[in-house]
């Protein structure tokens, strides 16, 4: 999974707030349970870890190197990105299939990374993609699935509930 980065004030990825319910997705899918709990932004480093295990996924951000507008803020919009994460130089050595890009800045980020420029503010990248398969790339022989899920917010696209995303992501998430 790539997200952009997490806030300075989260303990891991995705913990900084009751809004971000990806680790209640993913509990929901480890658990094969048909709704989505609460509190797993809480949960402990260790068990988010072994979750991740249990579900063969991993982390990452596209941003390796970064400022911000406005110190402590979450918003993406406030990232400054210095250097992106070459993720897929991560692919070939961990021989990873896909790519889960949770949010769409990772995704527009990911995107300007691939053309040799220097990373920009999310204010200068256009576009705007649905969920699902985006494209797959050959890297070094390798090819790499890219795919864009639905934001783990609660909050977001008016009819998007939490149940409609833990279908989206139990496609591209296999318990």
């Amino acid at each position: 999974m790539i997200g952009t980065l997490p806030p300075e004030s989260a303990p891991f990825y995705y913990s900084n707030s009751s809004n971000t319910r990806l680790w209640d997705i993913l509990t929901a899918i480890n658990e094969g349970m048909p709704i989505v709990g609460k509190g797993g932004y809480l949960f402990d480093k260790n068990r988010k870890i072994q979750l991740l295990k249990d579900l063969n996924i991993g982390m990452t951000d596209i941003i390796l190197e970064y400022e911000r507008a406005v110190p402590k803020s979450p918003s993406d919009k406030d990232i400054i990105p210095k250097r992106y994460n070459d993720v897929l130089q991560l692919a070939v050595k961990h021989n990873i299939e896909e790519f889960l890009f949770v949010y769409q800045s990772a995704w527009k980020w990911f995107i300007h990374s691939q053309k040799g420029l220097p990373p920009v503010i999310m204010g200068r990248l256009t576009g705007l993609f649905l969920t699902g398969p985006q494209a797959t790339i050959t890297h070094q022989g390798k090819q790499i699935k890219c795919t864009l899920l639905p934001s783990p917010l609660g909050r977001g696209t008016k009819g998007l509930t939490l149940a409609i995303k833990l279908e989206m992501y139990k496609q591209y998430i296999y318990a």
